[in-house]
């Protein structure tokens, strides 16, 4: 049985099997990949007896903003109501924001969304070259615990492999990475 939509009463049913089981339990949890989520909603919407019918949802992709990507918004609309096959069981809602719960129809099922205003896309950390950089940064200011930033008139030393030059030229100071 696939996700399928009651175009009558609005009412969208997602069945256990599309959901992806992550411990057996007691008590059982399974993940529910949102993105596919809406994915299939929008092939439902697509098909012939979907075409007449008013748009089950609204996505907004992944957003990057100030260097951050943060991660896909969906939102349910009204009339329609998400309903999880019952049974004695946990649902980890993930892959995006969303109103789920919102709409949803309760029964047996514990769903568990994973909002966040700052939630951000997977995969959007520093690269090893800029979290070295990061890491030299934060030790050539004196940042780092447990490693001194010595400083004399000529030069800066913070832990091994970061070590500057200080030389003074007609009143210009010029700090040198050797």
């Amino acid at each position: 049985m696939a996700i399928s939509v009651n175009w009558v009463s609005g009412v969208i049913t997602v069945p256990k099997a599309d959901t992806t089981l992550l411990d057996s339990g007691p008590p059982e949890i399974r993940q529910h990949d949102t993105d596919a989520f809406r994915l299939a909603l929008k092939a439902l919407e697509d098909d012939e007896q979907g075409q007449h019918w008013p748009d089950t949802h609204v996505h907004e992709t992944e957003t990057t903003l100030a260097g951050v990507t943060y991660a896909r918004k969906i939102r349910i609309l009204a009339p329609y109501t998400v309903t999880y096959e019952d049974g004695s069981y946990r649902v980890n809602l993930v892959g995006s924001n969303n109103n789920i719960v919102d709409v949803l129809n309760y029964n047996s099922v514990q769903v568990v969304p994973a909002n966040s205003a700052g939630l951000i896309a997977a995969g959007t950390s520093l690269t090893s070259s800029e979290q070295t950089q990061l890491d030299e940064l934060h030790k050539i200011h004196g940042l780092a615990s447990g490693t001194d930033l010595e400083v004399t008139g000529t030069s800066r030393t913070a832990g091994a492999g970061i070590q500057q030059t200080i030389s003074e030229d007609a009143g210009t100071v010029t700090v040198s990475r050797t």
